[in-house]
């Protein structure tokens, strides 16, 4: 998994709101800070959640593999909100009113 921009990545607030579906990677020597980092598809480069504008970062406190070995899921800390858009999750629009 070392170094695949592909890996599906759920982060997952400790108390058990999903904060983001994203893409990433594990980077050992980026985790040494406990932060997310994840892959951007638009700037197609890894970034460091909040590192650059928001301050918005991910502290991890755990790192789970799914039952298959190609999905993880981060349980973080957020340090505000995980969405571009200022909501506390990606996940708040409902299909079902």
């Amino acid at each position: 998994m070392t170094g695949s921009p592909n890996i599906p990545l759920l982060a997952l607030k400790t108390w058990r709101q999903i904060m983001d579906d994203i893409y990433g990677s594990i980077d050992w020597d980026k985790m040494e800070l406990g932060l997310a980092t994840y892959w951007s598809r638009s700037r197609r480069e890894l970034w460091r959640k909040g590192a650059r504008e928001s301050g918005n970062t991910q502290a991890i406190r755990e790192i789970l593999l799914d039952c298959d070995g190609d999905a993880l899921l981060f349980r973080v800390d957020p340090a505000g909100p995980a969405c571009h858009t200022g909501e506390r999750s990606c996940f708040y629009r409902s299909l079902l009113k």
